[in-house]
C-alpha cells in the first residue's frame, strides 16, 4: 500500500515536490520489500544533504524496503513546510488488520481557488 501511495502522490505533486527541500536527514528505517521480504545487510537508508521531497519519494519507490519509512518521513517533512500551503487529507479505512492513510498536498492558491 505504501508504494502505491507514494506513486500516486508523486504523480499529482511532482512539480511542487521538486522544489521542496528535505529538512530531516536522520536514517530512514527499512522494512519488508514488496513481495521480497526483509533486506539483508542493511536496516536503514539515508537521504543526502540537498535532497528534495521528490528524491525522498523516489527512494521509497525504487527501494520498496524503504517505502513505509518514506511515507512516515514524508508526513513529517510536509508538517515542516512553511513556504506553501499544505493540506493533509486523511482517508481512513479501518479494519481489524489495517489502517490506510493518504496524504494530499495543496501547493498554491490561484485566484482564490486551491490548485
Amino acid at each position: 500500500m505504501s508504494l502505491l501511495l507514494l506513486q500516486d502522490f508523486l504523480k499529482y505533486n511532482e512539480t511542487q515536490l521538486l522544489q521542496l527541500p528535505c529538512q530531516i536527514f536522520e536514517p530512514i528505517p527499512l522494512g519488508e520489500g514488496a513481495g521480497v521480504g526483509k533486506m539483508k545487510g542493511a536496516d536503514t537508508v539515508e537521504m543526502p544533504e540537498g535532497s528534495t521531497l521528490y528524491d525522498l519519494i523516489q527512494t521509497g519507490i525504487t527501494h520498496t524496503h524503504a517505502s513505509v519509512g518514506v511515507v512516515v518521513r514524508l508526513r513529517k517533512e510536509l508538517s515542516l513546510v512553511k513556504d506553501v500551503p499544505v493540506l493533509f487529507a486523511i482517508d481512513q479505512v479501518c479494519s481489524s488488520v489495517e489502517i490506510i492513510i493518504e496524504l494530499a498536498v495543496v501547493t498554491s492558491i490561484t485566484d482564490g481557488y486551491l490548485d
